[in-house]
Order: C-alpha cells, then structure tokens, then sequence
C-alpha cells in the first residue's frame, strides 16, 4: 500500500480565533475572548444544521459511524470495559488505512502517520489522530440523527455498515486490541495488522463505497432539502477559479436572487447571518484595537473608534434587532455590548466590551487578557494584531472570512454528490 498525498486543508480564518503567537503559546491563552463563536452558531445552523469546521472528509463521517458500530457489536466486549481506548485504537487503525490507500485521503496526522519510525497507538494516545473523529466528526453525526443522544446509531445506518462487515474482518483485529487494552505498556501497530489481512481491507473498502450508507447521508447529512441546495452552491462558490475574493454569504445571497431555487427559502437566515457577522467583527477589531494599545488611556482608543461610528452604530442596531427578550445568556450579553455601541459613545462601548472580557474569561477560570485601570488599558500578553493591521481593519469593514459551517458543507456535498455545482 502507498501513502498519497495527505489530507483536505481546511482554512477556517475567523476573528474569534487570535493568530499564533509565541507568547500567547508560552502563557494562558484564551481562545474566542469575547464569546462570539456560540452567538454566530446559533444563527449559522439555520444554514448548515450538522456540520461541525473541522468536517471535511466523508470518509471521515463514514468511519466514525463504523468504529460506533464496532464498538456497538462484533468488539463490544472489549469496548465495554475499555470504550475510549477501544474507540481510539480503532480511530487509528482508520485514519491509517486512509493515508496508505490510493485515492483516499485521511483526516488528521499527517506527521505521525509518516512518521519514520512507523506509526503506532497507546490507549492513552492523546494525539489528535486517534482522537480527532471522536471530538469532531461525532458530534456532526449526532446532530444529523445518524447517532442518538445514547451513542446508538439509526437502524438504517446499522443495517447498512452489517452488510459491509465481516467475521474475518473482526478476527483481523480482536487480537492485537486485545493485546493492547490488556497491557497499557504496549502500542497498536495498525499497518502490519491491514497489510496481513485482506479480509480487513475488503471491509473497509466494502464501507466506504456503501451505496446505501451514502444514500442515508445524503438524506441526513446536510439537513433539509433547503439546506442541501445551499449546500450546492457553497460548493460551487469554493470550485471557483479564481477563488472570488467577496464574502461567502454575499456570494450566496446574489446567487439565490440571481436564480432562485430551493435554497431560496434561507435568503432570510443568509440576512440574519450577514447582520450577525458585521457586529462580530467590529467587536473583535475593537477587543484587537484594545490590547494593541497597552498603557494607552481609554479616550485614546476610543478616538481610534470616532471615524467609523455612524457606520459601526448602523451594524450594531441591525444586530441588536436579530434578538428578542427570549435571547439566550451568551446572544444576550452581546447585544447588550451591541446596545452600547448604538445608544452610546464608542468610550462607552470600549469600557463594557473590557468588563464582558473579564466576566467571561474568568467564568472559564482563566485569566483576562486586559483590563482597564485608572482609566488606561492594561494588556499583559501583549497584542495580538498590529495597531496598523488593526485599524486598517476598522477602517475597510474587513468581512468575517468565513470557512465555518459554509465551506465545511460546501466541501462534503461535493464528496457527497460527486459534485461541484
């Protein structure tokens, strides 16, 4: 078996997300700071109701949904006592024989894969390419019905996966799991296992090309038929040559209104979308304009602010609009902040936006990454952007580069429907 040439890059580029920083690497970082990442969920599954970013390989879902199986029939006797090493040397095995197989491409580890020693997994690996499809892929599959609440997968999913499999795939891998679960010292080696065992490799190729476990995902996978149209087209948008440099969701919007379609019928949730995303990215250039001046007073930040407020009160009124008295915590405390950028002075904005940092960093138990103190700006770890990149940003109205949910569906309807457009 050769190796290809390794897995789908997924590029995600939100705001939320601060860019690698040697000193934030060293010292207690705080991902998504300002708690925009639950705010845009809630809106953005009106678009793409399962997927989770990290989703990019089918395979992917294919396999965590055998490994589910596995774990739920011919190895649930060693699962039961052992689940999470069970799932994970299980999780290895997979994600190996996707990197050594023509033609497939696996979903995390490159490095250890290749690695030129030989890859191999403890039960106690915590490496995210025996771990990645439990944390990632799962949860996609329980949104889309094709998991419960109990880990049971659907009847038509299992009918599917017991027709693939087989006795001899099974005796191919009891033993070494078994060797393995028994004895934490020792490692699973998952290419001598595959390479011995055709049988294994019959299995598995049986799986993956199931037409009728496709046809279930194609069915629940992407959501309604709404949501599978849009689906086509952020496929479409992503197989452009060049790449189009507008936003997705615009790109999507004059799509739908250019030739309206089944996907037509989300135009309303693509608008919500847009007047969430144009509030979050001014709240997280303001919290990047915040830590780029450490020691600065408040007034001088907020004057950074001035230029742009007529345009940054607009995009906060139309996001305070998007909810109601029923709001939940999180979408609450940040039209509140929305509330103060469109009633207030940016100074205002400035000094609530600091306090929610600090309230929710340290509901987290973690510590903030500024703070305000007679009246000036403290910022321990220092900036994450650049004042000029900052305020650049602020000026231009940079859109929210969004590789979220919608390049994630994008990317599967086309492994889905073996499909561009």
């Amino acid at each position: 078996m050769s190796s290809n040439a390794g897995s789908v890059e997924t590029v995600t580029g939100l705001p939320f997300f601060t860019a690698p920083d040697p000193v934030l690497v060293r010292a207690t970082s705080v991902r998504d700071p300002v708690g925009v990442l639950p705010v845009w969920s809630g809106i953005g599954r009106e678009l793409v109701p399962n997927l989770a970013s990290g989703v990019s390989i089918l395979d992917g879902i294919k396999g965590v949904l055998l490994i589910h199986w596995l774990t739920q029939n011919p190895l649930k006797d060693l699962a039961d006592r052992k689940f999470r090493a069970c799932f994970r040397l299980l999780e290895g095995m997979l994600e190996h024989y996707l990197w050594a197989e023509p033609g497939k491409l696996h979903c995390y580890g490159t490095r250890a894969l290749g690695s030129p020693g030989g890859f191999r997994v403890n039960t106690s690996d915590t490496g995210t390419v025996v771990n990645g499809l439990y944390q990632y892929y799962s949860g996609s599959c329980r949104r889309a019905g094709l998991l419960d609440g109990e880990w049971n997968l659907a009847p038509e999913v299992a009918i599917a996966l017991k027709q693939c499999w087989s006795a001899a795939a099974t005796q191919a891998l009891k033993p070494d799991f078994q060797r393995v679960l028994e004895d934490r010292r020792l490692s699973y080696r998952p290419q001598g296992v595959l390479a011995a065992s055709e049988p294994l490799r019959a299995a598995l190729r049986k799986v993956l090309a199931s037409e009728p476990l496709t046809k279930v995902l194609q069915v629940r996978l992407l959501g309604n038929a709404a949501q599978v149209a849009l689906a086509r087209h952020c496929a479409a948008i992503r197989g452009q040559k060049p790449p189009s440099p507008d936003r997705f969701v615009a790109q999507l919007a004059q799509r739908l209104q250019d030739a309206p379609d089944a996907a037509s019928a989300l135009l309303p949730s693509l608008t919500r979308v847009a007047d969430c995303e144009q509030f979050l990215v001014v709240l997280q250039n303001s919290f990047d304009l915040l830590r780029a001046l450490d020691r600065h007073t408040l007034d001088y930040a907020a004057a950074f602010l001035e230029p742009q407020h007529a345009a940054h009160k607009a995009k906060a009124e139309r996001f305070v609009a998007l909810f109601d008295a029923n709001a939940g915590e999180r979408d609450g405390q940040i039209a509140l902040l929305a509330g103060h950028l469109a009633q207030g002075s940016p100074l205002s904005f400035l000094q609530e936006l600091a306090g929610h940092h600090q309230r929710l960093v340290r509901e987290r138990g973690a510590e903030p990454l500024l703070a305000i103190e007679e009246g000036r700006v403290v910022s321990p770890l220092g900036e994450d952007r650049k004042l000029p990149e900052v305020r650049q940003r602020l000026a231009g109205g940079t859109p929210w580069i969004n590789g979220y949910y919608l390049a994630a569906a994008g990317t599967i309807h086309t492994q889905l429907f073996k499909e561009g457009a």
